[in-house]
Formats: C-alpha cells, sequence, structure tokens
C-alpha cells in the first residue's frame, strides 16, 4: 500500500514537471507582451468612418514569411504590433492608407509603421477602398521603444483618431 503511494505520488510529480517545463517551452516560443485588449470600442471623428483596436502586442523581431528574422534598425527599439479595426458606417465609400496610422509614446514623437515588417505578415493592412457598411482589419507594426502606454493616431481626411492603447502588467 505504502508502495503504491510513493509511485502514485512519483508520478503526479512527474505529470507535475512535464507541465512546468511544457509552459515555460511554450512561453519561451510566444516571446509576445500582451497588451489591454479594452481599445475595442470604434471611435470617430466625423463622418462615419470608425477606428478600433482588436488586439495588440509587443515583439522584439517579426519572423518574415521565410522564416528570417527582421529587427528594428535600432536595436533599443522593439516591434509594437496594433491590429486595427476599419468600419465605414457612412454613405460613402472611403479610401483608407496604412500611412495615415502612427504610433507614439507619453512626450515623443509619432513614427510611422515599418513598412518591410508589416507587410511580410499575410494580414496587414492594405489600402483599400472601404465601402458603405465594410469593415476591414490588419495589422500594423511600428518600430518604438518599451513603454506602458501607447496613442494610436489616424489623421486622413475622413477624420482624426486617437486611441490610447495600455500594456498589460505580465
Amino acid at each position: 500500500m505504502r508502495k503504491t503511494a510513493v509511485l502514485f505520488l512519483v508520478f503526479i510529480a512527474f505529470i507535475s514537471a512535464a507541465l512546468i517545463i511544457q509552459r515555460k517551452t511554450d512561453e519561451d516560443k510566444n516571446s509576445f507582451t500582451a497588451i489591454k485588449e479594452n481599445m475595442g470600442r470604434y471611435e470617430y471623428d466625423k463622418g462615419g468612418l470608425g477606428i478600433a483596436v482588436s488586439r495588440t502586442m509587443t515583439s522584439k523581431a517579426v519572423v518574415h514569411n521565410f522564416g528570417r528574422p527582421i529587427y528594428p534598425a535600432d536595436k533599443k527599439l522593439q516591434y509594437v504590433w496594433v491590429y486595427i479595426k476599419v468600419v465605414n458606417s457612412g454613405t460613402t465609400a472611403v479610401q483608407l492608407k496604412p500611412d495615415e496610422f502612427t504610433l507614439s509614446i507619453p512626450g515623443k514623437a509619432a513614427v510611422n509603421y515599418d513598412y518591410k515588417a508589416s507587410n511580410s505578415m499575410q494580414k496587414c493592412l492594405k489600402p483599400i477602398n472601404l465601402d458603405p457598411e465594410k469593415e476591414n482589419i490588419g495589422v500594423l507594426i511600428f518600430p518604438l521603444p518599451e513603454s506602458n502606454a501607447y496613442t494610436l493616431h489616424y489623421n486622413g481626411p475622413n477624420g482624426k483618431v486617437e486611441k490610447r492603447l495600455v500594456i498589460d502588467s505580465p
């Protein structure tokens, strides 16, 4: 009976260790830092174009479609991934361009997205003609220093929108 109990405890310890190792391996494979996803509501400045953020994260590099990593030009920077949702609730089509979006941290100038890193993703936000009552989602990747808050800026012919993004504490 005692031998069975000891074997059972050893078995439980082995399974626990295997789960901890697997969890650590998964964390290493996915070294992204999640950012709060409370920015999902649409913001409107004028007209019918709404901007929302569906998801955000950060990483030290972007893995290109061919498996090669892309790093920011300045090694002090990281990549901030912003999944942008755009909806046209107006009555006419709207031309939307990725260049109309920038990202900033408090006290610093806004930066444009990294064309090479963003366009290496299948779901990159591309220039589109957005018809009324249609929605589009795509990612833009910005090289910025690490911060606990970012602001996404949209400045186009369809209005101006700012969305504050706050990093989740790990």
